[in-house]
């Protein structure tokens, strides 16, 4: 059963995918087409942005260094062969500076996506015996590395007061009397996080 769900999650993802493509490339082409057809001087490639910030929310990462490069190459055909304006000057500068703003929103969202990598969010799969977390592709992972993987955190081991006197009695009984939270006790936990 729990096969089946990630099968149907999976297909699901797919579809959403082939979607957030076909709409990208959907408007691509109308703003394309509205770009040939408006003289220059027209800052009409500018929308070529919102494709950027777009292909932001496809699961594939390359997709928009992809749409970066499309949007570009083709702010450049649109001032080849879109028809004539007044000011030769004002198309080149509407050109430049939109080629500039594509490359601008495209460091910014892959800026973003390298933060949203990082931080942990949403829910979490977790074995409720062993304790792995299920990663997106179906994958069991150590919480130690998943969370290393998704996150800028890292580990250092150690056991906690509960823990040391079940694992080692002999060695918590001797050499650290008291318990956790007793003033008069000589543990290094005290007020200075774990043992």
């Amino acid at each position: 059963m729990i096969h089946g769900l990630t099968k149907n999650s999976s297909d699901t993802r797919k579809r959403k995918a082939i979607f957030h493509y076909l709409v990208c490339g959907l408007l691509t082409l109308i703003i394309l087409i509205l770009d040939l057809s408006i003289p220059l001087g027209v800052a009409v490639a500018i929308p070529y942005i919102a494709i950027v910030v777009l292909s932001f929310s496809s699961p594939n990462k390359k997709f928009t260094i992809f749409m970066s490069i499309i949007c570009s190459l083709l702010t450049i055909v649109g001032f080849f062969f879109s028809p004539q304006g007044e000011k030769m000057w004002v198309a080149i500068t509407n050109r430049l500076l939109t080629l500039f703003a594509i490359w601008i929103v495209h460091f910014l969202v892959s800026q973003k996506r390298e933060l949203d990598r990082k931080l942990l969010h949403g829910l979490l799969p977790i074995c409720a015996s062993c304790k792995k977390i299920r990663d997106d592709k179906g994958y069991w992972n150590q919480v130690e590395a998943f969370i290393k993987e998704h996150s800028e955190a890292n580990f250092s081991h150690s056991v906690c007061p509960e823990c040391a006197k079940l694992l080692y009695p002999k060695f918590y009984d001797k050499v650290l009397p008291g318990e956790p939270g007793d003033k008069n006790s000589k543990e290094p936990w005290s007020d200075k996080g774990n043992f």
